[in-house]
Protein backbone atom coordinates (compact mmCIF):
# COMPACT_ATOMS: atom_id res chain seq x y z
CA UNK A 1 0.00 0.00 0.00
CA UNK A 2 2.81 2.42 0.91
CA UNK A 3 4.59 1.54 -2.33
CA UNK A 4 1.46 2.32 -4.35
CA UNK A 5 0.99 5.66 -2.58
CA UNK A 6 4.64 6.43 -3.32
CA UNK A 7 3.99 5.90 -7.04
CA UNK A 8 0.91 8.15 -6.87
CA UNK A 9 2.86 10.88 -5.07
CA UNK A 10 5.66 10.66 -7.65
CA UNK A 11 3.10 10.90 -10.46
CA UNK A 12 1.49 13.98 -8.87
CA UNK A 13 4.92 15.62 -8.45
CA UNK A 14 5.97 14.92 -12.03
CA UNK A 15 2.68 16.00 -13.63
CA UNK A 16 3.04 19.79 -13.15
CA UNK A 17 6.72 19.69 -14.18
CA UNK A 18 5.94 17.95 -17.49
CA UNK A 19 2.73 19.89 -18.15
CA UNK A 20 4.16 23.35 -17.39
CA UNK A 21 7.38 22.62 -19.32
CA UNK A 22 5.45 21.58 -22.43
CA UNK A 23 3.12 24.57 -22.05
CA UNK A 24 5.97 27.09 -21.81
CA UNK A 25 7.66 25.43 -24.79
CA UNK A 26 4.45 25.80 -26.88
CA UNK A 27 4.12 29.42 -25.75
CA UNK A 28 7.76 30.27 -26.56
CA UNK A 29 7.50 28.63 -29.99
CA UNK A 30 4.52 30.87 -30.86
CA UNK A 31 5.44 34.16 -29.15
CA UNK A 32 9.23 34.04 -28.90
CA UNK A 33 9.18 35.08 -25.22
CA UNK A 34 8.45 33.40 -21.89
CA UNK A 35 5.04 34.02 -20.26
CA UNK A 36 4.96 36.40 -17.28
CA UNK A 37 2.83 36.03 -14.13
CA UNK A 38 -0.09 38.02 -15.56
CA UNK A 39 -0.67 35.28 -18.16
CA UNK A 40 -1.88 32.95 -15.39
CA UNK A 41 -5.01 35.06 -14.78
CA UNK A 42 -7.55 35.30 -17.61
CA UNK A 43 -11.33 35.00 -17.84
CA UNK A 44 -12.92 33.78 -14.57
CA UNK A 45 -9.67 34.43 -12.71
CA UNK A 46 -10.16 38.12 -13.40
CA UNK A 47 -13.51 38.00 -11.59
CA UNK A 48 -11.98 36.18 -8.60
CA UNK A 49 -9.11 38.65 -8.48
CA UNK A 50 -11.57 41.55 -8.48
CA UNK A 51 -13.57 39.91 -5.70
CA UNK A 52 -10.52 39.48 -3.48
CA UNK A 53 -9.63 43.15 -3.96
CA UNK A 54 -13.05 44.80 -3.81
CA UNK A 55 -15.57 42.19 -2.61
CA UNK A 56 -18.99 41.91 -4.23
CA UNK A 57 -20.11 44.81 -6.44
CA UNK A 58 -23.62 44.92 -7.90
CA UNK A 59 -23.80 46.47 -11.37
CA UNK A 60 -27.42 46.70 -12.61
CA UNK A 61 -28.07 45.70 -16.20
CA UNK A 62 -24.68 44.10 -16.87
CA UNK A 63 -22.38 41.23 -15.92
CA UNK A 64 -21.19 41.46 -12.31
CA UNK A 65 -19.36 39.30 -9.78
CA UNK A 66 -22.52 38.20 -7.93
CA UNK A 67 -22.50 35.31 -10.42
CA UNK A 68 -19.54 33.78 -8.50
CA UNK A 69 -19.32 32.25 -5.02
CA UNK A 70 -16.98 33.78 -2.42
CA UNK A 71 -14.82 31.14 -0.68
CA UNK A 72 -11.92 30.98 -3.13
CA UNK A 73 -11.38 34.77 -3.45
CA UNK A 74 -11.68 35.12 0.34
CA UNK A 75 -8.92 32.53 0.85
CA UNK A 76 -6.84 34.19 -1.87
CA UNK A 77 -7.26 37.55 -0.14
CA UNK A 78 -6.19 36.06 3.20
CA UNK A 79 -3.09 34.44 1.69
CA UNK A 80 -2.23 37.64 -0.23
CA UNK A 81 -0.10 35.93 -2.91
CA UNK A 82 0.34 36.37 -6.65
CA UNK A 83 -1.14 34.41 -9.54
CA UNK A 84 1.56 31.73 -9.83
CA UNK A 85 1.85 31.28 -6.05
CA UNK A 86 -1.94 30.80 -5.82
CA UNK A 87 -1.69 28.27 -8.65
CA UNK A 88 0.94 26.34 -6.69
CA UNK A 89 -1.25 26.39 -3.55
CA UNK A 90 -4.20 25.17 -5.62
CA UNK A 91 -2.13 22.29 -6.97
CA UNK A 92 -1.00 21.32 -3.47
CA UNK A 93 -4.69 21.21 -2.38
CA UNK A 94 -5.55 19.05 -5.39
CA UNK A 95 -2.64 16.66 -4.77
CA UNK A 96 -3.60 16.31 -1.09
CA UNK A 97 -7.24 15.60 -1.97
CA UNK A 98 -6.18 13.07 -4.64
CA UNK A 99 -4.04 11.16 -2.15
CA UNK A 100 -6.90 11.20 0.38
CA UNK A 101 -9.43 9.78 -2.07
CA UNK A 102 -6.96 7.24 -3.49
CA UNK A 103 -6.32 5.85 0.01
CA UNK A 104 -10.02 5.82 0.90
CA UNK A 105 -11.13 4.03 -2.29
CA UNK A 106 -7.90 2.12 -3.05
CA UNK A 107 -7.66 3.72 -6.47
CA UNK A 108 -4.89 2.32 -8.67
CA UNK A 109 -1.98 4.40 -9.93
CA UNK A 110 -3.00 3.61 -13.53
CA UNK A 111 -6.48 5.05 -12.94
CA UNK A 112 -5.01 8.26 -11.50
CA UNK A 113 -2.65 8.41 -14.48
CA UNK A 114 -5.60 8.29 -16.89
CA UNK A 115 -7.48 10.90 -14.85
CA UNK A 116 -4.58 13.37 -14.66
CA UNK A 117 -3.57 13.05 -18.31
CA UNK A 118 -6.92 12.61 -20.06
CA UNK A 119 -8.80 15.43 -18.40
CA UNK A 120 -8.09 19.03 -17.50
CA UNK A 121 -5.51 18.84 -14.71
CA UNK A 122 -3.98 22.21 -15.65
CA UNK A 123 -6.98 23.97 -14.08
CA UNK A 124 -5.62 22.80 -10.72
CA UNK A 125 -2.49 24.87 -11.43
CA UNK A 126 -4.26 28.21 -11.98
CA UNK A 127 -6.08 30.71 -9.73
CA UNK A 128 -9.41 28.99 -10.42
CA UNK A 129 -11.89 27.24 -8.10
CA UNK A 130 -11.27 23.69 -9.37
CA UNK A 131 -8.96 22.60 -6.52
CA UNK A 132 -11.28 23.86 -3.76
CA UNK A 133 -14.32 22.24 -5.39
CA UNK A 134 -12.30 19.03 -5.84
CA UNK A 135 -11.34 18.96 -2.15
CA UNK A 136 -14.88 19.73 -0.94
CA UNK A 137 -16.37 17.04 -3.19
CA UNK A 138 -13.77 14.51 -2.00
CA UNK A 139 -14.74 15.20 1.62
CA UNK A 140 -18.44 14.73 0.80
CA UNK A 141 -17.73 11.43 -0.96
CA UNK A 142 -15.61 10.27 1.98
CA UNK A 143 -18.35 11.43 4.35
CA UNK A 144 -20.81 9.12 2.59
CA UNK A 145 -18.40 6.16 2.53
CA UNK A 146 -17.41 6.58 6.21
CA UNK A 147 -20.86 7.75 7.46
CA UNK A 148 -19.12 10.84 8.86
CA UNK A 149 -21.27 13.95 9.39
CA UNK A 150 -18.24 16.20 10.00
CA UNK A 151 -16.73 15.32 6.63
CA UNK A 152 -20.09 16.00 4.96
CA UNK A 153 -20.38 19.39 6.67
CA UNK A 154 -16.85 20.56 5.89
CA UNK A 155 -17.10 19.20 2.35
CA UNK A 156 -20.37 21.06 1.72
CA UNK A 157 -18.88 24.28 3.12
CA UNK A 158 -15.86 24.08 0.80
CA UNK A 159 -17.58 22.75 -2.35
CA UNK A 160 -20.71 24.93 -2.25
CA UNK A 161 -18.90 27.92 -0.77
CA UNK A 162 -16.69 27.75 -3.85
CA UNK A 163 -19.06 26.91 -6.70
CA UNK A 164 -22.78 27.21 -7.41
CA UNK A 165 -23.42 23.46 -7.69
CA UNK A 166 -26.29 23.40 -5.18
CA UNK A 167 -29.01 22.45 -7.65
CA UNK A 168 -26.98 19.54 -9.05
CA UNK A 169 -26.17 18.32 -5.53
CA UNK A 170 -29.71 18.70 -4.16
CA UNK A 171 -31.40 16.96 -7.10
CA UNK A 172 -28.78 14.18 -6.84
CA UNK A 173 -29.53 13.77 -3.12
CA UNK A 174 -33.30 13.62 -3.78
CA UNK A 175 -32.80 10.83 -6.32
CA UNK A 176 -30.44 9.07 -3.90
CA UNK A 177 -33.19 9.20 -1.26
CA UNK A 178 -35.68 7.66 -3.68
CA UNK A 179 -33.27 4.85 -4.52
CA UNK A 180 -32.46 4.35 -0.81
CA UNK A 181 -36.14 3.73 -0.08
CA UNK A 182 -36.41 1.40 -3.09
CA UNK A 183 -33.43 -0.59 -1.83
CA UNK A 184 -34.78 -0.50 1.75
CA UNK A 185 -31.51 0.88 3.08
CA UNK A 186 -30.89 1.40 6.77
CA UNK A 187 -32.26 4.51 8.47
CA UNK A 188 -28.67 5.61 9.20
CA UNK A 189 -27.95 5.83 5.44
CA UNK A 190 -31.13 7.81 4.82
CA UNK A 191 -30.28 10.24 7.64
CA UNK A 192 -26.84 10.75 6.09
CA UNK A 193 -28.36 11.80 2.74
CA UNK A 194 -30.89 14.11 4.44
CA UNK A 195 -28.08 15.70 6.46
CA UNK A 196 -26.04 16.26 3.27
CA UNK A 197 -29.05 17.98 1.68
CA UNK A 198 -29.46 20.21 4.70
CA UNK A 199 -25.74 21.08 4.78
CA UNK A 200 -25.71 22.07 1.10
CA UNK A 201 -28.87 24.16 1.51
CA UNK A 202 -27.52 25.98 4.59
CA UNK A 203 -24.19 26.81 2.92
CA UNK A 204 -26.03 28.15 -0.13
CA UNK A 205 -28.19 30.38 2.07
CA UNK A 206 -25.06 31.63 3.87
CA UNK A 207 -23.54 32.59 0.51
CA UNK A 208 -26.68 34.52 -0.43
CA UNK A 209 -26.68 36.25 2.97
CA UNK A 210 -23.05 37.25 2.44
CA UNK A 211 -23.92 38.67 -0.99
CA UNK A 212 -26.89 40.50 0.56
CA UNK A 213 -24.68 41.97 3.31
CA UNK A 214 -22.37 43.46 0.66
CA UNK A 215 -24.85 44.50 -2.04
CA UNK A 216 -28.41 44.45 -0.55
CA UNK A 217 -29.25 41.81 -3.18
CA UNK A 218 -30.28 38.43 -1.71
CA UNK A 219 -31.03 36.81 -5.10
CA UNK A 220 -28.48 38.80 -7.07
CA UNK A 221 -26.79 35.56 -8.14
CA UNK A 222 -29.75 34.63 -10.36
CA UNK A 223 -30.04 38.12 -11.83
CA UNK A 224 -26.32 38.24 -12.60
CA UNK A 225 -26.42 34.96 -14.53
CA UNK A 226 -29.00 36.35 -16.93
CA UNK A 227 -26.26 38.52 -18.41
CA UNK A 228 -24.30 35.38 -19.31
CA UNK A 229 -27.48 34.16 -21.06
CA UNK A 230 -27.93 31.42 -18.42
CA UNK A 231 -31.64 30.74 -18.11
CA UNK A 232 -33.83 27.64 -18.01
CA UNK A 233 -34.64 26.50 -21.57
CA UNK A 234 -35.16 23.34 -23.55
CA UNK A 235 -31.74 22.14 -24.81
CA UNK A 236 -30.93 21.89 -28.51
CA UNK A 237 -29.66 18.76 -30.22
CA UNK A 238 -26.80 20.51 -32.00
CA UNK A 239 -24.18 22.12 -29.79
CA UNK A 240 -21.60 24.85 -30.19
CA UNK A 241 -18.17 25.39 -28.71
CA UNK A 242 -15.56 28.13 -28.84
CA UNK A 243 -12.95 26.49 -31.05
CA UNK A 244 -11.56 23.13 -32.07
CA UNK A 245 -9.27 22.08 -29.18
CA UNK A 246 -11.84 23.16 -26.60
CA UNK A 247 -14.63 21.38 -28.48
CA UNK A 248 -12.71 18.13 -28.06
CA UNK A 249 -12.77 18.28 -24.25
CA UNK A 250 -16.32 19.64 -24.02
CA UNK A 251 -17.71 16.86 -26.19
CA UNK A 252 -15.71 14.31 -24.19
CA UNK A 253 -17.44 15.61 -21.04
CA UNK A 254 -20.84 15.48 -22.79
CA UNK A 255 -20.40 11.82 -23.73
CA UNK A 256 -19.37 10.92 -20.18
CA UNK A 257 -22.61 12.52 -18.96
CA UNK A 258 -24.67 10.52 -21.50
CA UNK A 259 -22.86 7.32 -20.47
CA UNK A 260 -23.68 7.93 -16.77
CA UNK A 261 -27.34 8.54 -17.60
CA UNK A 262 -27.53 5.17 -19.37
CA UNK A 263 -25.84 3.41 -16.44
CA UNK A 264 -28.28 5.02 -13.97
CA UNK A 265 -31.30 4.00 -16.07
CA UNK A 266 -29.89 0.46 -16.22
CA UNK A 267 -29.46 0.37 -12.44
CA UNK A 268 -32.98 1.75 -11.83
CA UNK A 269 -34.55 -0.84 -14.15
CA UNK A 270 -32.48 -3.54 -12.43
CA UNK A 271 -34.06 -2.58 -9.10
CA UNK A 272 -37.56 -2.70 -10.60
CA UNK A 273 -36.92 -5.92 -12.51
CA UNK A 274 -35.66 -7.64 -9.36
CA UNK A 275 -38.81 -6.60 -7.49
CA UNK A 276 -41.33 -7.30 -10.26
CA UNK A 277 -39.43 -10.13 -12.03
CA UNK A 278 -38.97 -8.17 -15.27
CA UNK A 279 -36.13 -8.64 -17.69
CA UNK A 280 -33.87 -5.64 -18.29
CA UNK A 281 -32.81 -5.25 -21.96
CA UNK A 282 -30.16 -2.67 -21.00
CA UNK A 283 -28.29 -5.35 -19.06
CA UNK A 284 -26.94 -6.48 -22.41
CA UNK A 285 -25.12 -3.14 -22.64
CA UNK A 286 -24.01 -2.62 -19.03
CA UNK A 287 -23.41 -5.01 -16.15
CA UNK A 288 -23.51 -3.49 -12.66
CA UNK A 289 -21.91 -5.88 -10.20
CA UNK A 290 -23.44 -5.71 -6.75
CA UNK A 291 -25.23 -2.79 -5.14
CA UNK A 292 -23.99 0.74 -5.84
CA UNK A 293 -23.08 2.56 -2.64
CA UNK A 294 -24.37 6.02 -1.75
CA UNK A 295 -21.06 7.52 -2.89
CA UNK A 296 -21.19 5.56 -6.18
CA UNK A 297 -24.67 6.88 -6.89
CA UNK A 298 -23.58 10.44 -6.10
CA UNK A 299 -20.72 10.09 -8.62
CA UNK A 300 -23.04 8.95 -11.42
CA UNK A 301 -25.79 11.44 -10.55
CA UNK A 302 -23.39 14.41 -10.47
CA UNK A 303 -21.84 13.55 -13.87
CA UNK A 304 -25.25 12.91 -15.44
CA UNK A 305 -26.84 15.93 -13.72
CA UNK A 306 -23.94 18.28 -14.44
CA UNK A 307 -24.28 17.79 -18.19
CA UNK A 308 -28.08 18.09 -17.94
CA UNK A 309 -27.99 21.40 -16.03
CA UNK A 310 -25.42 22.90 -18.40
CA UNK A 311 -27.62 22.07 -21.40
CA UNK A 312 -30.80 23.27 -19.69
CA UNK A 313 -29.31 26.63 -18.72
CA UNK A 314 -27.03 27.18 -21.73
CA UNK A 315 -29.27 25.51 -24.35
CA UNK A 316 -26.72 24.78 -27.10
CA UNK A 317 -23.46 26.04 -25.62
CA UNK A 318 -21.10 23.56 -23.97
CA UNK A 319 -18.97 26.34 -22.44
CA UNK A 320 -17.33 25.23 -19.14
CA UNK A 321 -18.83 21.73 -19.32
CA UNK A 322 -15.33 20.28 -19.73
CA UNK A 323 -13.95 21.48 -16.39
CA UNK A 324 -17.25 20.93 -14.52
CA UNK A 325 -16.93 17.24 -15.46
CA UNK A 326 -13.29 16.39 -16.16
CA UNK A 327 -11.72 18.43 -13.33
CA UNK A 328 -13.72 16.74 -10.56
CA UNK A 329 -13.26 13.67 -8.32
CA UNK A 330 -16.52 12.34 -9.79
CA UNK A 331 -14.76 11.67 -13.11
CA UNK A 332 -11.88 10.01 -11.21
CA UNK A 333 -14.26 7.71 -9.31
CA UNK A 334 -16.13 6.83 -12.52
CA UNK A 335 -12.81 5.62 -13.93
CA UNK A 336 -12.29 3.68 -10.69
CA UNK A 337 -15.72 2.01 -10.97
CA UNK A 338 -14.79 0.88 -14.48
CA UNK A 339 -11.25 -0.15 -13.53
CA UNK A 340 -12.55 -2.34 -10.69
CA UNK A 341 -15.26 -3.68 -13.02
CA UNK A 342 -18.09 -2.66 -10.73
CA UNK A 343 -19.54 -1.25 -13.95
CA UNK A 344 -18.82 -3.32 -17.04
CA UNK A 345 -19.46 -2.35 -20.66
CA UNK A 346 -20.63 -5.35 -22.67
CA UNK A 347 -20.64 -3.71 -26.11
CA UNK A 348 -18.01 -4.87 -28.56
CA UNK A 349 -15.36 -2.26 -29.50
CA UNK A 350 -16.43 -2.13 -33.17
CA UNK A 351 -20.02 -1.39 -32.14
CA UNK A 352 -18.78 1.35 -29.79
CA UNK A 353 -16.77 2.97 -32.57
CA UNK A 354 -19.79 2.82 -34.89
CA UNK A 355 -21.95 4.41 -32.21
CA UNK A 356 -19.29 7.10 -31.71
CA UNK A 357 -19.32 8.00 -35.40
CA UNK A 358 -23.12 8.15 -35.58
CA UNK A 359 -23.39 10.25 -32.40
CA UNK A 360 -20.57 12.50 -33.57
CA UNK A 361 -22.45 13.49 -36.70
CA UNK A 362 -25.77 13.84 -34.91
CA UNK A 363 -24.89 16.22 -32.10
CA UNK A 364 -22.24 18.52 -33.46
CA UNK A 365 -21.53 21.98 -34.78
CA UNK A 366 -22.47 22.71 -38.38
CA UNK A 367 -18.86 22.85 -39.60
CA UNK A 368 -17.26 19.62 -40.81
CA UNK A 369 -14.16 20.08 -38.63
CA UNK A 370 -16.36 20.19 -35.52
CA UNK A 371 -18.06 16.98 -36.61
CA UNK A 372 -14.70 15.27 -36.96
CA UNK A 373 -13.69 16.60 -33.54
CA UNK A 374 -16.91 15.20 -32.05
CA UNK A 375 -16.04 11.76 -33.43
CA UNK A 376 -12.51 12.07 -32.05
CA UNK A 377 -13.84 13.16 -28.65
CA UNK A 378 -16.08 10.14 -28.33
CA UNK A 379 -13.37 7.81 -29.62
CA UNK A 380 -11.04 9.30 -27.01
CA UNK A 381 -13.68 8.51 -24.39
CA UNK A 382 -13.76 4.89 -25.52
CA UNK A 383 -10.00 4.48 -25.35
CA UNK A 384 -9.77 6.01 -21.87
CA UNK A 385 -12.94 5.28 -19.95
CA UNK A 386 -13.74 1.90 -21.47
CA UNK A 387 -10.21 0.66 -22.15
CA UNK A 388 -8.98 1.84 -18.73
CA UNK A 389 -10.49 -1.34 -17.36
CA UNK A 390 -7.97 -4.01 -16.32
CA UNK A 391 -6.73 -5.93 -19.33
CA UNK A 392 -3.62 -8.04 -19.60
CA UNK A 393 -3.08 -7.83 -23.35
CA UNK A 394 -0.23 -5.68 -24.65
CA UNK A 395 -2.53 -4.08 -27.24
CA UNK A 396 -4.91 -2.64 -24.65
CA UNK A 397 -2.03 -1.43 -22.47
CA UNK A 398 -0.39 0.22 -25.47
CA UNK A 399 -3.66 1.97 -26.40
CA UNK A 400 -4.01 3.21 -22.82
CA UNK A 401 -0.47 4.63 -22.69
CA UNK A 402 -0.72 6.23 -26.15
CA UNK A 403 -3.99 7.88 -25.11
CA UNK A 404 -2.37 9.22 -21.93
CA UNK A 405 0.48 10.74 -23.93
CA UNK A 406 -1.98 12.31 -26.39
CA UNK A 407 -4.04 13.61 -23.47
CA UNK A 408 -0.98 15.25 -21.90
CA UNK A 409 -0.07 16.92 -25.20
CA UNK A 410 -3.65 18.16 -25.62
CA UNK A 411 -3.65 19.58 -22.09
CA UNK A 412 -0.33 21.33 -22.70
CA UNK A 413 -1.72 22.86 -25.89
CA UNK A 414 -4.87 24.01 -24.08
CA UNK A 415 -2.82 25.40 -21.18
CA UNK A 416 -0.75 27.33 -23.72
CA UNK A 417 -4.01 28.45 -25.32
CA UNK A 418 -5.17 29.77 -21.93
CA UNK A 419 -2.01 31.76 -21.08
CA UNK A 420 -2.23 33.22 -24.60
CA UNK A 421 -5.58 34.75 -23.60
CA UNK A 422 -7.98 32.25 -25.21
CA UNK A 423 -11.03 30.58 -23.66
CA UNK A 424 -10.53 26.94 -22.68
CA UNK A 425 -13.34 26.22 -20.20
Amino acid sequence: MLKKQGYILLLLLLLPIVLVALTIWFYFKQHGILPDESKWCYWDCGWYNGMRQHGYIYLPGQQNNLAFFPLFPLVWKTLNVGNIAMGLINYFIFALATIMISINYRISTNTILVFTTVGLSFFFMMPYTESFFFLGSVLILMGFSKSNYWLLSIGALIAIGTRSASMIFLVSFLLMLMLAFMQQKKWADIKLIVFAMLAVFVVNVLVFLYQYQQTDKFFGFFEAHQYWDHQLRWPKLKHISWHKPVALTENLALVIGVFCKLVLVTYFINLLSYKYKWSNPLSRLFTINGVLTTADLFVLLYLAGGTTFILLYQQESLASLNRYILSTPFYLLLLHLLATQKIQVNIKPLMLIGFAIILGFTISHSHIEHKLIMVLAITLTLTTVFLAMPNTTKFYRAISYITCICGMLLQSFLFHFFISGNWVG
